[in-house]
C-alpha cells in the first residue's frame, strides 16, 4: 500500500505529529476504506502515533487496527508510543548500540509477550533465540531447539524454511510464504502434527550491511484461529467467542427471529454544514461510542454504519429470549446517553443532537 505523506489517517497524524484515537474507522471522514475493498480487511478502530527522531522530526509513523474488544484507551496509547520510539532510535541510531542497550530488558520482554513466533540464526546457521510463542507453535522445548543447526531442525517436510533463509540471506530482501505448512513437534513420526502458518524471513544486518544471519516470524492460522480471527473483523470480539464456542450447529447456520434496530440523526446534513468537516469527525465518533456501548451493553451487535446511521440486530447471532426487550431497552438508554451528551454539548456552546 502506497499513498502520499499527507492522506488518510497516517498523512494526518504524519503532518500533525500529533496520536490519533479512531474507535470506528467508517465514521471518520479523513478514513479511506478503498484499501480495505481491495484486501478484504475490514478496519473497525485504529491507533495512529508519529515516529519522531531525536532531533523532533517526524520521519513516520506506527499504526494499529482493530483491538479485540472495543476502542483503543490511553494505555494502549502509551504502549504503542513506547514501541514507536524503539523503531525510532533502530531507524536513527543503528551505530549507537550504547543508546539502546538500556532497552534490552524491554525488548526481550516484548519478544516474550508476542503471540507469533520468532526464531533467530546466526551468519552460521546456529538457531540462537527462540521466544515462548515458538516453543509452544513448533511444540519444541528450548534445549531442543536453542544452539542447533538449523538445517538439522528444519528437516524433511520442514526444509523448505531453510531454502526460503539461503534465498533471503542471498537477496538481502525479506520474504514471506503465505499459509505455508509446517511440521511440528520433536521426536516420534506419530506424535507431529501439521499446521498451517504465515512463515516471514528476514534478514540480520548489521550497521555496516554486514550479514548476521536471518530471522523467521511464524504467524499459527490454524483453522480455529484463522476463522475466529476473520469473524471478528465483521462482529463483536465477544460474539465471535460464542460462535466458536457454540461448535458446528451455530457455525453451519440456522433460520431464528431477530429484531433490527435502526438509528440516525435527525437534520445531519444541516448539522454538518455548521460543524464543518473536522467538527464533524469529532462530533460522530463521540456520538457513535456512545450509542454503540448501549447496543453492546443489551447483547446486541453492530451491524454496520450508514453514514450517520446505525443498523443493529439482537438475536444474531446469539438469541436470547428478551431479544426485542434488550432492543427497546438499548433504544431507551440510547436516548437517555444522548440528552446527557447533549447537555455536555451545550456546556461547550454546541448544538445538541437529535
Amino acid at each position: 500500500i502506497r499513498f502520499p505523506n499527507h492522506m488518510g489517517i497516517a498523512g494526518t497524524v504524519f503532518s500533525s505529529a500529533k496520536p490519533v484515537n479512531i474507535p470506528h474507522a467508517y465514521a471518520d471522514l479523513r478514513f479511506n476504506p478503498s484499501f480495505d475493498k481491495q484486501t478484504g480487511y475490514f478496519t473497525r478502530s485504529i491507533l495512529c502515533v508519529p515516529l519522531v527522531n531525536k532531533q523532533g522530526r517526524v520521519i513516520g509513523v506506527t499504526q494499529m487496527l482493530n483491538k479485540r474488544g472495543g476502542a483503543f484507551t490511553d494505555e494502549d496509547e502509551g504502549r504503542l508510543k513506547a514501541f514507536t520510539a524503539q523503531i525510532s532510535i533502530a531507524l536513527e541510531n543503528a551505530k549507537l548500540f550504547d543508546d539502546v542497550q538500556s532497552m534490552k530488558n524491554y525488548n526481550e520482554s516484548m519478544l516474550e509477550s508476542m503471540t507469533n513466533a520468532v526464531v533467530t540464526l546466526d551468519e552460521d546457521g546456529k538457531i540462537v533465540t527462540c521466544n515462548a510463542a515458538g516453543l509452544r507453535i513448533l511444540r519444541v522445548k528450548a534445549n531442543e531447539i536453542i544452539d542447533k543447526k538449523a538445517e538439522e531442525f528444519f528437516v524433511e517436510e520442514n526444509k523448505w524454511m531453510m531454502e526460503q533463509a539461503a534465498e533471503v540471506d542471498e537477496s538481502g530482501e525479506g520474504d514471506i510464504k503465505m499459509d505455508a505448512e509446517l511440521v511440528v513437534g520433536d521426536g516420534e513420526v506419530e506424535k507431529r502434527e501439521k499446521i498451517n502458518c504465515n512463515v516471514t524471513c528476514l534478514p540480520l544486518l548489521s550497521p555496516e550491511d554486514k550479514k548476521l544471519g536471518v530471522m523467521f516470524m511464524i504467524e499459527d492460522i490454524s483453522s480455529e484461529k484463522r476463522m475466529k480471527s476473520t469473524m471478528s473483523r465483521y462482529m463483536d470480539p465477544g460474539l465471535a467467542d460464542q460462535l466458536m464456542a457454540g461448535g458446528e450447529d451455530i457455525l453451519g447456520g440456522k433460520s431464528l427471529e431477530a429484531t433490527i434496530l435502526f438509528s440516525d440523526v435527525r437534520s445531519f446534513t444541516t448539522l454538518t454544514e455548521s460543524l464543518g468537516p473536522q467538527g464533524t469527525v469529532q462530533m460522530l465518533n463521540e456520538y457513535f461510542t456512545i450509542m454503540v456501548d448501549c447496543i453492546t451493553d443489551e447483547g446486541g451487535m453492530l451491524d454496520k454504519f450508514i453514514g450517520d446511521a446505525m443498523m443493529a440486530g439482537f438475536g444474531v447471532p446469539v438469541s436470547y429470549e428478551d431479544d426485542e426487550d434488550r432492543a427497546m431497552r438499548a433504544a431507551i438508554n440510547m436516548f437517555e446517553r444522548l440528552a446527557s451528551l447533549n447537555k455536555v454539548r451545550e456546556l461547550r456552546g454546541e448544538q445538541p443532537i437529535e
